[in-house]
């Protein structure tokens, strides 16, 4: 009995064993490969004898990603890049025109419906993508029923640290994909968890729960999560059933009942954001529109736009966008945030939008970055955006406190610069500005600037006091010495310059400018 049992066991174990070695076996054994160096360099191996050409294709921007790998006497090949900047990195290896994983790396992710290995340069963006000794939040399927699509969706939920254990109600970003995407895209290749966790631990953010429901409104969940299992296959969503035709737009706020009734959430506008990049970015921009009550805080990342593309007007969330967005001005909101490449494909229609909203006196925070439409902006986006969302109490007032001090510092310098148009942008219609030889309005002040009547050459800032009241309202004075030219005489002298701000649409403006002139050193009391 004894040798029975002994002989099953050991026909167990070379049948574990079997198994062991059919999947490992596809593995280079003893080969490492990426390799991150000191100094931010990263070395790639690829054992391929027979190969007649071995090249690199990354997400990095040097070369366009694509590096040439060498070929050793052992049949290794071998490349190492430049230089990196911290950050996560996508790539694959291309081996006689036949593009392939690196099968020394175990991880990997899905972009669409193509496979790229992966890795991470710390010291810096990519510290926030990466797995650190903080605690964490989790992250959960779910499926919720849909009365606009008669179907059950899917959306993934962040919950932030402790949400299990305590009573608290959490405010809700409502986070977006792009064409392509599903679901699971700001999970993987967005980060979402990693860069919470760490903003959140770090005391850059809120606490806050992330949703990220699936945008394409034809298909129930991402490709092998739906009842077509593996016959459905990804591609892009303009070739999916019901694409853009503003269904999911115009049926958002039943995600939002949903996760108001299933989640602790502060169930209010204040408590709510929505972002999104590329196609995503496009549905927070009408969503925002279309439920002009429902987000205080809406952040276009890279954003496909109306200018964009041709919309059925026939839709009716894409019918009267102009009157949706008056109404959207005038009921309020604390952000819009946009931000964009220098040469995203998008970055041409984002102009053109950008023309739009200022013709209907729209406000907006515009942020411009290095590169296109790719992750790594994405990801840095989030970074940026993230810790300008739902600020409350003596936290918030001291965020405020910096925001105000940075934008005048810059206001003093863009008046010395003479640049008009960004001035334009930051005085209010209404604006007054009250100096020792009168008072005049929001247009004779740039004039003047733009003309160099009044040349506001050096402004420099001694001391600098702010008040926040409520969380739209500051008064910031700073006692400076301003080197001036006027009428071409160059002069000098000490202000005390009041400096009023209110918050509108989310944007500073500055409402008034007042110079009192000082004889003295005097110190603002604090």
């Amino acid at each position: 009995m004894i040798i029975k049992i002994s002989t099953a066991l050991l026909a167990t174990l070379i049948c574990s064993i079997s198994f062991a070695q059919q999947n490992v076996g596809f593995r280079q054994a003893n080969l490492v490969s990426p390799i991150v160096n000191e100094g931010g360099t990263v070395t790639f191996k690829l054992r391929a004898p027979l190969a007649q050409t071995v090249t690199v294709q990354g997400d990095w921007e040097a070369n366009g990603g694509a590096g040439q790998m060498v070929k050793g006497s052992d049949g290794i090949w071998s490349y190492t890049t430049g230089k990196l900047s911290s950050d996560l990195y996508l790539y694959s290896f291309l081996v006689d025109s036949v593009r392939m994983l690196d099968p020394s790396n175990a991880f990997s992710c899905r972009d669409v419906g193509n496979l790229f290995s992966l890795l991470i340069v710390n010291g810096g963006n990519g510290d926030f993508y990466s797995v650190n000794d903080v605690p964490h939040g989790a992250v959960e399927r779910i499926w919720y029923p849909s009365g606009q699509y008669k179907t059950e969706r899917r959306l993934t939920v962040y919950t932030p640290p402790g949400y299990e254990n305590s009573t608290n109600k959490y405010p809700v970003l409502y986070l977006l994909h792009g064409s392509g995407g599903d679901e699971e895209a700001w999970v993987t290749l967005g980060r979402v968890p990693h860069i919470m966790d760490n903003l959140i631990a770090q005391g850059k953010i809120e606490p806050m729960m992330v949703v990220m429901p699936n945008g394409n409104p034809g298909k129930q969940a991402a490709p092998g999560e739906t009842s077509e299992n593996y016959g459905y296959r990804p591609v892009m969503s303009q070739f999916l059933p019901n694409f853009a035709d503003g269904s999911y737009e115009q049926s958002f706020d039943e995600i939002v009942k949903f996760i108001d009734a299933r989640f602790r959430t502060r169930a209010e506008k204040a408590g709510r954001a929505v972002a999104g990049l590329s196609m995503g970015g496009f549905h927070s921009l009408l969503i925002s529109a279309n439920h002009p009550d429902l987000f205080d805080y809406v952040g276009l990342f890279s954003p496909g736009t109306p200018s964009s593309r041709a919309l059925d007007s026939t839709r009716l969330a894409y019918q009267n966008l102009d009157k949706k967005f008056a109404l959207q001005k005038d009921k309020g909101f604390k952000l819009y945030w946009i931000a964009i490449g220098k040469t995203d494909f998008l970055y041409n229609p984002m102009q053109d939008h950008r023309k739009r909203l200022d013709k209907l006196q729209f406000p907006y925070t515009y942020v411009e970055s290095e590169r296109g439409h790719i992750w790594s902006n994405w990801r840095n986006y989030m970074l940026q955006f993230t810790p300008q969302l739902f600020k409350q109490g003596s936290e918030g007032n001291r965020n405020v406190e910096q925001e105000i001090t940075e934008l005048s510092k810059n206001k003093w310098q863009w008046m010395a610069d003479k640049q008009v148009d960004t001035l334009a942008h930051l005085f209010h219609d209404k604006s007054k500005f009250v100096h020792m030889s009168g008072t005049w309005n929001k247009d004779r002040e740039l004039e003047i600037i733009k003309t160099g009547s009044i040349w506001y050459k050096k402004a420099d800032v001694h001391d600098v006091a702010v008040e926040v009241i409520d969380d739209d309202t500051a008064i910031l004075w700073n006692r400076i010495t301003l080197l001036a030219v006027v009428r071409d005489n160059e002069v000098s002298n000490q202000f005390t310059v009041t400096e009023f701000y209110k918050k509108q649409g989310g944007v500073w403006k500055l409402l008034d400018l007042t110079f009192s002139s000082v004889r003295d050193t005097h110190s603002i009391q604090h």
